[in-house]
C-alpha cells in the first residue's frame, strides 16, 4: 500500500521511524532532504516537479 502526496510527490513511508533516515521508498531520499528539496524546487525531487501541484503558501516549509 502507498500514499502519495499529490504537492511533494513524496511517497509516504509507513516504516520510516525518523525525518533523517533514509526512505526505501523514495530512493534513499531523508523526509528532511524531501523537505528542503521542496522548498528549493517546488518537489521532492527536482525531476518530479512537472508533475506537482501548485504549493499553497501554507504548504511552504517556514524558514
Amino acid at each position: 500500500m502507498a500514499y502519495i502526496c499529490p504537492v511533494r510527490f513524496w511517497e509516504i513511508d509507513l516504516f520510516a521511524k525518523a525525518d533523517d533516515e533514509p526512505s526505501d521508498q523514495n530512493y534513499g531520499l531523508t523526509l528532511c532532504e524531501a523537505r528542503n528539496n521542496y522548498g528549493e524546487f517546488g518537489a521532492a525531487l527536482p525531476r518530479l516537479k512537472e508533475y506537482c501541484t501548485e504549493a499553497k503558501d501554507w504548504e511552504l516549509p517556514r524558514k
